[in-house]
């Protein structure tokens, strides 16, 4: 388990015993925290615009990288060979996990890039923006696939169903938005999420969407009416 404080450093304790295993220091506030998809690394971003990638085994720096514009977003490829950010600067970074080798720079939106998701086959990703659209990118060739615009509002949070056959989208104008990823088909938009969609996760066995609103409510909503048969 990972602990951010207000002293520029992240605890990592042991979830069994509760014992502390170690302490990684940084150089500024941490403001995001992200483990690898296998939990072998863990991924911070700092105020100070800059990343860091750590074995959360021996507690060792693997690497930093410095960044121009503010890292509004962070997210693993499903393998964990990939890390994707989104910045202030409108602009997508793509790095190997491995060494922080710059993939690809995803160009496309008129503002920040607020929120990431990547499909459970890792192969497209998805973009959230203050310009109000989402956009899927094919990551292997960094190909704009389509965009996505909302039906208001920017965009604060994206999440894939586990099937990769829905994307749902929240809204800063406190609605949930669904969407056919395949087609950019708009499917429906639920609205009453009072205090903006904060957080969207679905289940990861059924059509069950799950919000997290400032209004300290968590909000369940069934999708099980879009279903494509099988």
């Amino acid at each position: 388990m990972a602990i951010g404080t207000t002293e520029n450093t992240i605890h990592l304790w042991d979830g069994q015993s509760g014992e502390l295993r170690s302490i990684l220091k940084h150089k500024s506030p941490v403001s995001t925290i992200l483990w690898a998809p296998d939990g072998q690394m863990l991924l911070t971003g700092l105020w100070n615009k800059s990343l860091h990638l750590w074995d959360a085994r021996s507690g060792g720096l693997s690497w930093t990288l410095e960044h121009s514009g503010i890292i509004y977003s962070m997210t693993w490829n499903p393998d964990a060979r990939t890390v994707a950010a989104g910045t202030g600067e409108k602009l997508t970074y793509l790095w190997n996990a491995k060494n922080g080798e710059l993939l690809r720079t995803l160009k496309g939106h008129d503002d920040g890039v607020i929120c990431l998701a990547w499909s459970p086959d890792g192969q497209t990703l998805a973009s959230g923006s203050d310009d109000q659209t989402i956009r899927l990118w094919d990551t292997p060739s960094g190909k704009l696939l389509r965009t996505l615009q909302a039906q208001g509002g920017e965009i604060i949070s994206v999440a894939w169903s586990a099937d990769g056959q829905m994307l749902a989208s929240g809204t800063i104008e406190e609605s949930i938005q669904l969407w056919q990823p395949q087609s950019g088909l708009f499917l429906q938009s639920f609205e009453g999420i009072y205090g903006n969609a904060e957080t969207t996760v679905w289940s990861p066995d059924c059509p069950i969407l799950v919000s997290g609103s400032k209004d300290k409510s968590i909000y369940a909503l069934d999708a099980s009416r879009y279903l494509t048969p099988d």
